[in-house]
């Protein structure tokens, strides 16, 4: 009897246990389609239907832009990116707990971000850029801890970058930039293991930048400040990063000496600190960065001379000194190489003598700015090596040419 009684119990229980998986994934599956239908509703225009087959009568991974997961049917992504959509965020989002990807960038949703997307504790991607969300980031953000790449830039966000950014151990990606964010910097980010790329560009940011800036577990390959309010000197200990490639502090209110540390950077491609306002001259150290593409450092009250060694990096396609107090000139006997140029600028500095020869050999140069100088002397027939110029403006230097002085009639600028 005892016996029976057992087996009964037992298969009453598996009977049980096997309705209650069969039914879970349904009732899962609904709970997605309720806060997508909820977001769907506060959509108040879709130009191009792309949501029209977003009903309960459709299967709700069939829906346009969700993925997925093929074991449980749950949604694992939403992507509508650019699809003009208009509208607000439903808080219901928040429980679609298997999602990992969530991208609505490049539309026009308006409002606050909803703290509840801190409940996608599995969320890896989050991209609310080019829209135009307003507020505060939320600091319940910070609470995904699976975030691995976050972009909110080109919105209307206001207020500081939530500290606890710097808590997020995987993220990679930290794009903030062109909103109206203030505050200081959050230093934790400068930190982060993972974190490859932070854009912060063209906010009203303030404070300084750290001076243990990069431990040796950094891994940032992209560093974006420029158009901040950011104090300060560049620090030494800048050379940490010994990842970086792209360096961008331009248009800020940084101060002090250009730090020779830079120079260590052997990585770095792209390096912009132009329009501050710096005391000294350009480090020497500068033309050890043999990979550097991009050098600009116009606008920041640079004296001295420019290190010849710049003018042997082979990869530079721009170079932009403008708007200095630099001078001297360039001698005839030097050896240069600069077969990637592109564009060069140094006009309005103090710099003498004739107009350097190596720019001659410049065979892919687009934009020559010499204007504002005191270079004399004549302009050489192998300005017609130049084939591919487009801009082009020497004025206003002691130039000859034709048996008197140059004035004003060495300048094509189609600008």
């Amino acid at each position: 009897m005892e016996k029976g009684c057992f087996l009964f119990v037992a298969l009453f229980m598996a009977n049980c246990l096997a309705l209650s998986l069969a039914s879970t994934p349904a009732q899962n599956v609904t709970t997605d389609v309720s806060a997508l239908l909820e977001f769907k509703n506060l959509i108040s225009s879709d130009p191009f239907s792309n949501l029209a087959n977003w009903s309960s009568t459709n299967f709700v991974c069939n829906w346009q832009g969700i993925s997925c997961n093929l074991q449980n049917q749950r949604a694992m992504a939403l992507n509508l990116s650019n699809l003009s959509l208009t509208g607000t965020i439903a808080p219901h989002l928040g429980n679609l707990t298997f999602l990992t990807s969530l991208d609505l960038s490049f539309n026009n949703f308006s409002g606050f971000i909803p703290t509840e997307l801190a409940n996608l504790q599995q969320l890896q991607l989050l991209h609310l850029n080019n829209n135009s969300f307003s507020g505060a980031i939320p600091l319940s953000l910070s609470n995904i801890s699976n975030l691995e790449r976050l972009n909110l830039e080109y919105n209307f966000l206001e207020g500081s970058i939530p500290q606890g950014i710097g808590n997020l151990s995987n993220l990679k990606t930290l794009t903030l930039g062109h909103n109206q964010l203030t505050g200081s910097l959050p230093y934790g980010i400068f930190n982060m293991s993972f974190l490859e790329e932070i854009d912060l560009t063209e906010n009203s940011l303030s404070g300084s930048l750290p001076l243990d800036i990069c431990n040796y577990r950094s891994k940032v390959k992209k560093l974006y400040l420029s158009m901040n309010q950011i104090q300060g000197a560049i620090p030494q200990f800048i050379y940490k990063c010994r990842d970086l490639e792209h360096l961008s502090l331009s248009y800020n209110q940084l101060h002090g000496t250009i730090p020779r540390t830079l120079g260590y950077l052997s990585k770095l491609k792209d390096l912009s600190i132009g329009a501050n306002t710096f005391e000294g001259g350009i480090p020497l150290e500068i033309g050890n960065l043999t990979n550097l593409e991009q050098l600009d450092m116009k606008s920041s009250s640079l004296t001295g001379r420019i290190p010849l060694s710049i003018f042997n990096i082979s990869s530079l396609r721009m170079i932009d000194f403008s708007n200095n107090s630099l001078s001297g000139s360039f001698p005839a006997g030097m050896s240069y190489n600069l077969p990637a140029l592109e564009q060069l600028y140094l006009y309005t500095n103090h710099f003498d003598g004739s107009i350097p020869s190596f720019i001659w050999e410049c065979k892919n140069l687009v934009v020559l700015r010499l204007a504002e100088n005191n270079f004399t002397g004549g302009i050489s027939k192998r300005i017609g090596n130049l084939t591919s110029l487009k801009g082009l403006d020497l004025n206003d230097n002691e130039l000859t040419g034709g048996g008197g002085k140059i004035s004003s009639g060495a300048r094509y600028w189609p600008c």
